[in-house]
């Protein structure tokens, strides 16, 4: 039976509020079908070697969430993954019965995508699903550094109201960040979605080819982009995406999301950053298996990670320069200290003006 047509059922009794949370009878509606005939979710992963471990994590969480009646199919696209690690994520299945389908991408397609930040060439393969998969009729693409902390199926029912993907916004869209402000001046964006979950029809997405355009769109453009081929994707589907509540990717950059939190207004954003009900993403370089991390939703990761083969992993302690460092720069105190000894500095030592 194809999505569409469980899709029928479950939407016949679903009640959406407008907060983005579902209603009584959407809960029914979703417990009861899926009892009688099961819902696959078909969920989509890039990684090679060195994420594979927290790929894993993730494939750990979601598992430990679901309910008996979903029938999970985990796609994974592999850039480079030991046969002892493939093992390791096979033995998940002991976590609750799952399909686990190795592709193997050509990564020539990937020539000309410029290596940014702490992002890897794997972060492109995402843009290689619909032709890896055209047998799929949907599927949710996450990237290796999320846990999910409930079931996926209030997600997979989600009506994408003609549109070929569901998408979160960028966090920053919620604050005052200039920064922000000017790459989306730079890039001609009125708003943007971060790309670490994609809730995909691909129905259209074959008949479109839009991802394909977007990979394209990433190699003309290579020089000029900051977040790899999310760049892309929210230039190729600015106007054929669908907002989805902030919970399905809940984005967690180390010290900027406390920092941030007073300027932003929407109570509902708020109110799931506190609870990590969903998808928590973890942003940045700095990630909650380095030793040096320490926001509430570390434990998640960790709590996860003790139902994998990994279980025994431990972060190395980085030598004091690395923690003297990483003091200066997120500890409030010092940063207060700094900007105090830059205005006293500047009282008694102006700057000469050119004559």
């Amino acid at each position: 039976m194809k999505f569409q047509e469980r899709t029928v059922l479950s939407v016949a009794v679903s009640v959406t509020r407008n907060d983005g949370k579902m209603g009584f009878l959407s809960e029914v509606g979703i417990n009861f079908f899926m009892g009688m005939i099961g819902m696959k979710i078909n969920i989509a992963f890039a990684s090679d070697n060195g994420y594979v471990q927290h790929m894993g994590c993730c494939i750990a969480s979601i598992l430990a969430n679901s309910r008996a009646e979903e029938q999970l199919h985990f796609y994974i696209l592999d850039g480079g993954i030991s046969e002892e690690n493939k093992n390791r994520v096979e033995k998940l299945r002991q976590i609750s019965p799952c399909e686990i389908e190795w592709l193997k991408p050509d990564m020539n397609l990937l020539k000309g995508c410029p290596i940014i930040s702490h992002f890897s060439i794997n972060t492109y393969l995402r843009l290689l699903l619909p032709e890896m998969l055209p047998n799929v009729d949907r599927l949710i693409y996450m990237d290796c550094d999320m846990i999910v902390t409930s079931s996926l199926a209030e997600l997979w029912t989600t009506d994408l109201q003609g549109r070929s993907l569901g998408v979160v916004s960028e966090f920053l869209e919620y604050t005052q960040d200039e920064n922000y402000q000017r790459y989306k001046r730079d890039l001609n964006y009125e708003v943007t979605f971060n790309a670490g979950m994609l809730l995909m029809d691909m129905t259209r997405l074959h008949e479109s080819q839009k991802f394909r355009t977007a990979l394209q769109w990433t190699i003309e453009n290579a020089e000029r982009i900051a977040c790899a081929d999310q760049d892309a994707l929210n230039t190729v589907f600015a106007d054929d995406c669908l907002y989805l509540p902030f919970r399905w990717n809940i984005q967690i950059r180390p010290q900027y999301v406390m920092k941030c939190l007073p300027f932003v207004k929407d109570e509902e954003v708020k109110r799931t950053l506190a609870e990590s009900v969903g998808i928590i993403h973890y942003l940045s370089g700095e990630k909650p298996w380095h030793y040096l991390y320490y926001e509430p939703q570390r434990g998640f990761y960790w709590k996860y990670l003790q139902l994998t083969e990994w279980k025994d992993y431990r972060p190395e302690r980085p030598k004091f320069k690395q923690r003297l460092k990483y003091f200066k720069s997120t500890n409030p105190y010092y940063q207060a200290y700094r900007r105090f000894r830059l205005r006293v500095k500047r009282y008694f030592f102006p700057e000469k003006k050119n004559a």
